[in-house]
């Protein structure tokens, strides 16, 4: 088997924090049902969402909003982030 490494991604982000508008997203919701990660905890409150192409997605305090290349956006835990990206300087 031939082993493969990822190629190297350049992509925009920015940390949401709640006080700051951030294009996609929705802030906090009475009714999230259908949100593709429906988990809330006192320790990690719900915040907002991203609606994707694979439905909402929950964003929390800290978490990035990434775009890609091909303007697709995603939802990028805080201490993920810093393990998957570096950033371009």
């Amino acid at each position: 088997m031939a082993e493969y490494r990822r190629k190297p991604v350049v992509v925009d982000a920015v940390q949401y924090f709640g006080d700051v508008e951030i294009d996609g997203v929705t802030p906090p919701a009475k009714n999230l049902k259908g949100c593709a990660a429906q988990i809330v905890s006192a320790s990690r409150p719900l915040s907002a969402y991203l609606e994707t192409g694979r439905g909402k997605v929950a964003v929390h305090p800290g978490d990035w909003i990434i775009t890609d290349g091909n303007a697709i956006k995603s939802v990028c835990h805080k201490d993920l982030f810093g393990e998957l990206y570096e950033e371009v300087k």
